[in-house]
């Protein structure tokens, strides 16, 4: 039997863009929901039609065309659903009602998976406004999956690293400070970060699993299980430095509300995403994203190697120059197979070598030195221009993986 086909809502937005890269990659057919609201916003546009380079399939529809829905429901077999639940965005929770309808009367649909992906809402009665109210959209939107006879799986991913973590668990800040940080009570409370990327691999995985069936994935890696204490002091140890410690008081913080998101044994109805998966190499907190340059050469393939079995989020520069050496490709299509991303930039392109450097924490540089080789040591000058820019940014050309 063949992958499932997966139709992806909402494939243009945060999530939705890691959902669909992480179906492609997985071999889905996968299917992008083009709502017609769309309009004139030439960003979404040019997301959905780059997918569709790399082989998904468009397909347009509305929400206020309940036929159109149906139709594009019937040609699948799961529905994955990334709709927005964050207030100062569009908040489109009970929109999913329709979706419901349309997969209850196609009635092909073999798995629906919601748009939840944070805390569990069912474990979340003591929440506050404005919080509070999604987490009772979502369990209505539960209850009309079940009342259908719907099959699906709900996907818990917690705190998402890319909102959580950069700031050190500070609100209304997704960057590190260097100077001071706000710690809630003593900072020793538990919570569960998952990088987005992965919960995009998690959930797809999941869809055509008979062992989620019906049942709450909650992507929980026991590396990921941290303190703000404990991130703050990861943050400290990559930059050298102590930071002023303030704390917010108990009752400033509402601790009363607290540790919700560890403080409870997964049962029967639910399942564990790294336990199900144990190939997927999650992305563990803490560990700097590398880009290796150079990652075919005499050096650079022991950086790699370096890199990966030390569990950091490896990624290769493949240089267009390469061109059709093949002893050069087939190191890096195998490096691909053990896990590491091969990301494609030139060093007579700035704009790619920006984007790539954009990606990671740190890079390293291992260019032949050489001279009856490549000898490309200037060449670095390059990378250093896109290297400005991020602040936390570490930039080696040659130092060993263990002591990053």
């Amino acid at each position: 039997m063949g992958k499932s086909r997966v139709l992806i809502v909402g494939g243009s937005g945060y999530l939705g863009r890691r959902l669909v890269k992480a179906s492609l990659a997985l071999g889905h057919p996968t299917y992008i929901l083009q709502r017609r609201e769309i309009g004139l916003d030439i960003e979404k546009i040019q997301i959905l039609l780059n997918f569709k380079q790399q082989g998904a399939r468009l397909v347009e529809a509305s929400f206020s065309d309940h036929r159109s829905l149906v139709e594009a429901v019937k040609l699948v077999d799961v529905v994955v659903c990334a709709l927005s639940g964050v207030h100062h965005r569009s908040h489109s929770i009970l929109m999913q009602l329709k979706l419901v309808d349309a997969a209850k009367e196609a009635g092909n649909i073999k798995r629906f998976v919601p748009s939840e992906f944070g805390m569990d809402p069912a474990r979340m009665a003591h929440a506050l406004s404005p919080g509070r109210n999604t987490f009772d959209e979502k369990m209505v939107v539960r209850k009309a999956i079940e009342d259908a006879g719907i099959p699906h799986t709900y996907v818990s991913a917690n705190c998402f690293a890319g909102y959580m973590v950069g700031g050190l668990c500070q609100f209304g800040s997704l960057m590190p400070t260097r100077d001071r940080v706000h710690l809630h009570g003593d900072g020793s409370v538990k919570a569960v970060f998952v990088d987005e990327d992965d919960v995009g691999t998690y959930t797809i995985k999941a869809v055509d699993d008979p062992r989620t069936l019906n049942k709450t994935l909650y992507i929980r890696p026991p590396e990921n299980v941290l303190s703000q204490m404990e991130l703050v002091k990861k943050w400290e140890k990559l930059i050298g430095k102590q930071l002023e410690k303030i704390s917010i008081s108990e009752e400033e913080f509402l601790a009363s509300k607290k540790g919700c998101l560890t403080n409870f044994e997964i049962g029967e109805d639910g399942a564990e995403a790294s336990k199900l998966y144990p190939e997927v190499k999650h992305q563990e907190m803490g560990k700097s994203r590398i880009l290796i340059v150079g990652g075919s050469g005499h050096i650079g393939r022991r950086l790699v190697k370096a890199s990966w079995a030390l569990g950091h989020p490896t990624y290769i520069l493949q240089r267009r120059e390469i061109g059709l050496d093949i002893e050069k490709i087939e190191i890096l299509l195998d490096f691909k197979h053990l896990g590491p991303r091969l990301v494609e930039a030139s060093f007579f392109d700035h704009r790619s070598l920006v984007e790539a450097v954009k990606l990671v924490d740190v890079v390293v540089c291992a260019v032949s030195g050489v001279h009856h080789r490549g000898h490309s040591i200037l060449m670095q000058l390059s990378l250093l221009m896109p290297s400005k820019k991020p602040a936390t940014l570490r930039y080696i050309q040659m130092k060993t993986i263990a002591s990053l």
